[in-house]
């Protein structure tokens, strides 16, 4: 679980919704919010969209009367086939939490040297420890099932992925995985599935988008790949980042915009370049220029960031060479945003750029990691106001309040807003699995709307496993990036 931004820079943060209670199901946005609900490694021991409640049921679930222990729901409510194995008993329920060490080091390392991740063991033990004294899940005592990654590991991802899977689903058993953030996270995911055992993530940008591989997993305040372009290309629109642009001077131009576009190399990534973002720009007048649409390779392991970061430090010079003045990111925790903006600032070259929360553009000028010069006429879509604000409190609600108020109250500090976004999201995690096992069973599909402490709020249903459910265009001011206009819901 690295950073929340850096792929991992930044770890998946945990902002404060927006969403009002009165678009909120009682039944999942309780007063107390959800904080309450809310190396090898070694262990330590809606209503839906369409308006109707499903039954929640997932592959992995099996009625209480086969033979596993009561749920909490009552007789007959389903529990996870994993309670035969262990997981649940008559009086705990297991769940594994992923967490990094060195991660503040491995980002240093990358360039992120004011990205931090806190102390994610000790805040993931106070928001169990909290639910435990609430009542637990499932009315049961929630132990949790401690996996140490260390993020200046040489391993390659797979191997990790399948190393961390087995420790799960074979050397021990967990009702579900609070994961971190990156490449091993989505790697392990199809052994997780196999194995019948839920991954809870909080990425930024999700890749959890509406794929049937990854039903049975949840992203609690991730935007899919898809539902962020849309939302960058509404922010396009509407601020008219598409306006003449002189990328020597970082202001105003004569001249037609040419378009630019780094991603990463993934399915993901390609098809909603392919299915939003080329239509997308086409009905706004332009379109990409096709030898500066550029994916990079995901490293697989520490020794590949070397040909990463000079991939992208060519993307650069191509970029410049085609005259491109306007310059789409496709990020997914703001390496490619930090990389590209420093090599970028090093050429003089100022292009527009249009991003998303995921590029982690306030994180990284709050932490002196990148230049405020380079973010002049930025245009993005933002959802998690503690990564993207200086100031972020008036959009903070009483989740986020009371997760704060915990973790300072065990005596947990954050160095910088990746940090507090790390903490934010332990507080999401546990409060997403107290909510969507509250009637004894897996009720995804009918959770609707539900209050996070890191986002604008989240919506889930049939189909629907990437929570963020709102945006607000944001913009460079000079200084900061700052929210403009009325919340946009999506």
């Amino acid at each position: 679980m690295r950073a929340v931004l850096l792929l991992s820079v930044l770890a998946a943060a945990a902002c404060g919704t927006t969403v009002p209670t009165a678009q909120q199901p009682a039944a999942v946005a309780s007063a107390d919010g959800l904080a309450p609900a809310g190396t090898q490694a070694q262990p330590q021991g809606t209503q839906g969209s369409s308006g109707s409640a499903g039954t929640g049921r997932t592959p992995g679930l099996v009625p209480a009367s086969s033979g596993s222990a009561p749920a909490a729901g009552g007789a007959g409510a389903p529990v996870p086939a994993t309670a035969a194995r262990g997981a649940v008993t008559a009086t705990t329920v297991t769940i594994g939490v992923s967490y990094a060490v060195n991660a503040g080091a491995a980002n240093a390392a990358f360039g992120g040297k004011g990205i931090t991740t806190g102390d994610e063991k000790g805040e993931a033990e106070a928001v169990i420890a909290d639910l435990n004294a609430r009542g637990g899940l499932l009315g049961r005592k929630v132990v949790p099932l401690f996996y140490q990654r260390d993020a200046q590991s040489t391993a390659t991802t797979s191997s990790q992925a399948q190393t961390e899977c087995t420790f799960y689903t074979q050397d021990h058993h967990v009702l579900a995985v609070l994961e971190g953030n990156g490449p091993v996270d989505w790697a392990m995911k199809p052994c997780l599935t196999q194995k019948g055992v839920i991954a809870v993530t909080a990425h930024i940008a999700s890749l959890d988008d509406d794929g049937t591989a990854r039903t049975q997993h949840v992203d609690v305040t991730g935007m899919s790949i898809s539902r962020m372009a849309t939302a960058m290309l509404s922010a396009a629109q509407s601020q008219h980042w598409l306006d003449p642009w002189n990328a020597a001077t970082a202001g105003k131009g004569t001249t037609p915009a040419k378009v630019g576009l780094i991603g990463y190399d993934l399915p993901e990534v390609h098809r909603t370049v392919t299915d939003v973002i080329v239509p997308g720009l086409r009905r706004l007048g332009t379109t990409l220029v096709s030898s500066s649409t550029i994916f990079i390779t995901v490293p697989q392991s520490t020794a590949d960031t070397g040909a990463s970061a000079a991939a992208v430090q060519a993307s650069v010079l191509r970029m410049r060479s085609d005259g491109v003045t306007h310059v789409v990111f496709v990020d997914q925790g703001g390496a490619l945003t930090l990389l590209y903006a420093n090599e970028a600032t090093s050429q003089s070259y100022y292009p527009r750029y249009l991003g998303s929360s995921s590029a982690g553009w306030q994180a990284l000028l709050t932490g002196g990691d990148i230049q405020p010069k380079v973010l002049t006429g930025a245009v993005g879509a933002g959802w998690e106001p503690v990564i993207d604000l200086a100031a972020p409190a008036r959009y903070l609600t009483p989740q986020a309040g009371t997760c704060l108020k915990l973790l300072k109250g065990k005596g947990f500090s954050f160095s910088d807003p990746n940090a507090e976004a790390v903490g934010l999201a332990y507080c999401d995690k546990v409060g997403f699995l107290r909510a969507a096992f509250r009637d004894g069973s897996w009720a995804t599909n009918s959770l609707g709307a539900l209050a996070t402490a890191r986002g604008l709020g989240s919506r889930f249903g049939p189909g629907r496993h990437d929570g963020a459910a709102a945006f607000y265009a944001m913009v460079f001011n000079g200084s900061d990036m700052t929210y403009v206009g009325a919340e946009q819901r999506l």
